[in-house]
C-alpha cells in the first residue's frame, strides 16, 4: 500500500487576508488542464483554484464532494459538478492530513507566505524607527528647556540637532579638581556661598570679554539676584548684558553691552544659551545676510515669551440645581422683582394680581 505524501504547505499557512493570487500565465495556458478542458471545466477548476488559495492551509481542498460542490458553486446542479468534477481536480493530489493539494499553487502560497514574512518584518522595523524618532524628539526638546530654549513642537530634527549640538558643553570635574575644591570650601564661611548658583560665573565657550565687557556688567548685574529666573528656568543663569552681547559676537553679530534692547533682555532673566540659539536660527534663516541685534532679540523674545505665558485658567462651573432649588430660586426672584416694582411684564412665572 503506497504511503500518502506530506502536505506541501505548512498547517499555518494561512493567506486568507490576501485577495489576489499570482498567475502563471505561461504555465496556465501551456498546461494539459488548459487543453482538453471545455469552458465550463475550465471555470470550475479556475473557481477551485483560487478557493484553495483561500483555504488553510493554502492550497488546499477539503476531500469532501459535497463541500467540492459548494466550492465550484455546484451545489445545486449535482449532475453538472460530476460532469465537470474530473478535469476541475485535475492536479489536486491528496496528502497524509487527508487534503487535497495543488502542486502549483502550493508553490506559489509558500513564496507568498514568505514575502508576507517579510511585510510584516518591515512593518515592526520602522513602527521602531519611528519610536526611537520620537524619543529622540522629545530628548532633545527636554535638553534644550534644560537650557533655557524653548522652541516650537513643529521645529525640524534637523534644526533641533544644531540648536543642541551648540548647547556648552558641561565641564568635568576630574579628582585632583574635586579634592582642590574640597579642600578651598571647607576654608570658606558657609555665608558666602550659600546662595550662589554652582554656575553663576562665566564659562568658557559663553563669549565672555573680560576686557570690554567686565564695566558694562558691574553697572547691570542686579544687586541681590541668586542668578535665577523664575521656576521654570531654575537651572539657567541669569545673564548680563555683557554675556548677551558677547554671545552675539561669538556668531558674528555686531553688539553692543550698552544696546538699550540687551539691557531689557538681561533684566527680563535672557539667558546666554537662549541668545545663542536665537543668533543660530537668525543666521540659518537668512544665511547670505547681515544679521543685526534686532533680529536676535525678537527671535529670543518670542521664544521667552511663549515659555512665561500663563496657562488658560479653567472657567468655574456653577452649580447644579435640584427642582426643588430651582422653584425656590425662582420664587425668590419674583417676590423681590414685586417689592422693587420692577416685575417684567413678559415674565411667565410672575402672576399678575390686578388683572
Amino acid at each position: 500500500m503506497n504511503e500518502l505524501p506530506n502536505p506541501l504547505t505548512p498547517a499555518d499557512c494561512d493567506l486568507t487576508g490576501y485577495r489576489w493570487m499570482p498567475l502563471d500565465v505561461i504555465r496556465v495556458i501551456d498546461s494539459d488542464t488548459f487543453g482538453i478542458s471545455t469552458g465550463d471545466e475550465f471555470k470550475t477548476a479556475f473557481r477551485l483554484w483560487a478557493k484553495s488559495w483561500q483555504q488553510v492551509p493554502a492550497a488546499s481542498l477539503p476531500d469532501d464532494d459535497r463541500v467540492l460542490a459548494h466550492l465550484a458553486g455546484l451545489s445545486e446542479n449535482l449532475p453538472k459538478w460530476k460532469k465537470v468534477r474530473a478535469v476541475a481536480l485535475r492536479g489536486f493530489i491528496k496528502c497524509s492530513d487527508g487534503r487535497l493539494y495543488h502542486p502549483v499553487i502550493a508553490e506559489k502560497a509558500i513564496e507568498a507566505m514568505g514575502k508576507r514574512e517579510a511585510h510584516v518584518e518591515r512593518e515592526e522595523s520602522e513602527q521602531s524607527r519611528q519610536q526611537r524618532y520620537r524619543e529622540r524628539r522629545k530628548q532633545m526638546f527636554e535638553t534644550l528647556r534644560a537650557h533655557g530654549i524653548v522652541v516650537p513642537m513643529s521645529t525640524k530634527m534637523d534644526e533641533l540637532e544644531r540648536l543642541v549640538a551648540s548647547l556648552p558643553a558641561s565641564p568635568t570635574v576630574t579628582d585632583e579638581t574635586k579634592s582642590v575644591t574640597e579642600s578651598v570650601t571647607d576654608e570658606t564661611p558657609g555665608d558666602v556661598t550659600h546662595d550662589a548658583s554652582a554656575t553663576s560665573q562665566p564659562r568658557a565657550g559663553h563669549g565672555y570679554d573680560m576686557d570690554t565687557d567686565m564695566d558694562s556688567d558691574k553697572d547691570s548685574k542686579p544687586k541681590g539676584s541668586n542668578g535665577r529666573v523664575g521656576d521654570s528656568d531654575a537651572t539657567c543663569v541669569r545673564a548680563t548684558p555683557g554675556a548677551l552681547s558677547a554671545a552675539m559676537r561669538k556668531h558674528g553679530v555686531n553688539s553692543q553691552p550698552g544696546d538699550p534692547r540687551i539691557q531689557a533682555a538681561a533684566d527680563a532673566g535672557m539667558t546666554v544659551e537662549t541668545i545663542t540659539a536665537a543668533t543660530l536660527e537668525a543666521k540659518g534663516k537668512k544665511p547670505n545676510e547681515a544679521i543685526k541685534p534686532g533680529y536676535v532679540l525678537a527671535i529670543a523674545n518670542a521664544w521667552h515669551a511663549e515659555a512665561s505665558a500663563p496657562k488658560p485658567a479653567a472657567a468655574a462651573q456653577q452649580p447644579r440645581l435640584n427642582p426643588e432649588e430651582q422653584r425656590r430660586a425662582v420664587s425668590d426672584a419674583n417676590a423681590a422683582a414685586w417689592l422693587a416694582s420692577t416685575t417684567p411684564a413678559t415674565d411667565p412665572n410672575v402672576i399678575d394680581m390686578e388683572h
